[in-house]
């Protein structure tokens, strides 16, 4: 036993010791590195020589490079050191032989990835690289991150990388990102690139992404584009701002949901609506007034009313598909100006958004449908039945922890002295008279002349004694001896 606990207090000691000699690695506190080797003989060096090149600690690097193996890993200091870009680390590591084509030259790659454009210009001065290796990753990845510099520096270099790889890849990312420079600068170096590459995603994703300039470059620029999956096409020539133009005859109808109209009034970009309208013909009721219950899922209320404002749109379509997402995406505003414009209360999803807005715990959604519902017009045949399926919504807030919802339901609920609801937390209860037919699986208990369903016994006793205290609405004070613990 006593052998046992010297080698776990050794155990420890060099453990500590270790993870003492990382930290100082890591902060570059090479005198407290050096006292620290005079008391200690297990040292991690190749961890900790790791863990100097990758935070760039040089001096570090330069005292533990003759202690540590510093091509452990196949080369993982140096690999780390052009990762992250510390340009001192990396020389003095390439004067120390390391390899850096090392798994296909991946610290190239990984520099020009992460935009290190010194560390890139020093590898390729110091030894043959493949710069379209991994099928010209590090282009690739330079031009998502938006690395310009890398990237031009990639083209000054070697002209045989292929920009049109993979569909106009570098193009396509580009205009999703909103990368104005960087599809300017493609465009002008290379005229002949496929804008239309994957059937017009560039457009498509700069209309969803908002990127107007990129837009308005790829409708006014000297190529064609397609607003439409081979459909019609349109070039500079042909356009002008004017809705009258004869020649804007694109229509959108009958084309599958991904075109850049209906993107741009997913994504609430008007801007882009209104710029897309006015070079071409489109039918906003298309699909059964899709860009309308787009507008609607986005939560722009400017969009909404702009659309409506344009034709004769029914705002129930698609089995009250606005009212859903504008209800599931919490879109206030545009909910309330729904209800609003609903003046014959015809909605024929009330319940089932009424229920949607408990799941999303969202009280003010609540209220406002079942201040709709109660009023002097209620839904047609669809008056909300905040009871339904055996008290599931309030049953559910409680367990959710949606408290504000459940006190506004108890609120509501308790207008007579045959039903009762209470919770304490997350426990809910409720008192239903003996007779009642409730089809749940909660626990219940039975008293004289009612009985109460709840989720656990733990406040029992404080629902009965809130029961005691809400009969005194309708009984006298002689009737509290009806309740018993029968």
């Amino acid at each position: 036993m006593k052998a046992f606990m010297f080698y776990y207090r050794n155990f420890n000691l060099e453990s500590d010791a270790n993870c003492e000699f990382i930290r100082y690695c890591e902060k570059g506190e090479l005198d407290n590195i050096k006292d620290l080797l005079k008391t200690q003989e297990t040292i991690q060096y190749n961890r900790g020589f790791k863990v100097a090149c990758m935070y760039g600690r040089l001096d570090v690097v330069e005292f533990l490079s003759t202690k540590a193996d510093i091509h452990a890993e196949n080369e993982s200091p140096f690999r780390l050191a052009c990762e992250k870009g510390h340009l001192d680390v990396v020389k003095f590591l390439i004067e120390r032989g390391v390899n850096i084509n090392i798994n296909d030259d991946f610290a190239f790659r990984v520099a020009c990835k992460n935009g290190h454009l010194g560390v890139a210009k020093l590898l390729i001065a110091n030894k043959k690289i493949n710069i379209n290796a991994k099928n010209d990753f590090a282009f690739e990845s330079a031009w998502r991150y938006e690395h310009l510099d890398v990237v031009k520096f990639l083209l000054s270099i070697n002209n045989k990388i292929k920009v049109r790889k993979q569909d106009d890849y570098a193009f396509r990312i580009a205009c999703e990102n909103g990368n104005l420079e960087g599809v300017k600068f493609l465009l002008d170096r290379f005229p002949k690139i496929n804008i239309h590459a994957c059937n017009d995603y560039a457009l498509k994703r700069a209309c969803r992404n908002g990127h107007l300039e990129i837009v308005e470059l790829l409708l006014f620029g000297n190529n064609k584009l397609s607003l439409e999956n081979n459909k019609s096409s349109f070039s500079n020539e042909d356009i002008s701002f004017s809705n009258n133009n004869s020649n804007n005859n694109l229509s959108f109808e009958n084309v599958d949901d991904d075109n850049a109209f209906l993107a741009a009034c997913e994504s609430g970009e008007l801007a882009i609506v209104k710029l897309l309208m006015s070079v071409a013909k489109i039918n906003i009721n298309m699909n059964g007034d899709r860009p309308f219950q787009l507008a609607c899922k986005s939560g722009n209320l400017e969009l909404v009313k702009f659309l409506l404002s344009l034709s004769k749109i029914d705002i129930h379509a698609g089995d009250d598909s606005a009212f859903v997402f504008a209800f599931a995406e919490e879109n206030i505003d545009v909910a309330k100006y729904l209800l609003s414009l609903d003046q014959n209360h015809v909605l024929k999803k009330a319940s089932d958004l009424f229920q949607l807005a408990c799941d999303l715990g969202n009280l003010e959604l609540v209220e406002m449908l079942l201040s709709l519902s109660n009023g002097n017009l209620p839904f047609e045949n669809n008056e909300i039945d905040i009871h339904q399926g055996d008290d599931r919504v309030f049953r559910m807030v409680c367990e959710e922890g949606f408290f504000d919802i459940a006190d506004y339901l108890i609120e509501l609920s308790n207008q007579t002295r045959y039903e009762f609801y209470y919770r304490k937390w997350e426990e809910y209860y409720i008192v239903k008279p003996l007779d009642c037919k409730f089809e749940t699986k909660d626990k219940s208990k039975e008293f004289c002349d009612f009985k109460i369903y709840y989720s656990s016994e733990k406040y029992l006793k404080d629902c009965i004694e809130a029961y005691k205290l809400h009969l005194q609405k309708f009984w006298k004070k002689s009737a509290f001896s009806t309740i018993c613990d029968c």
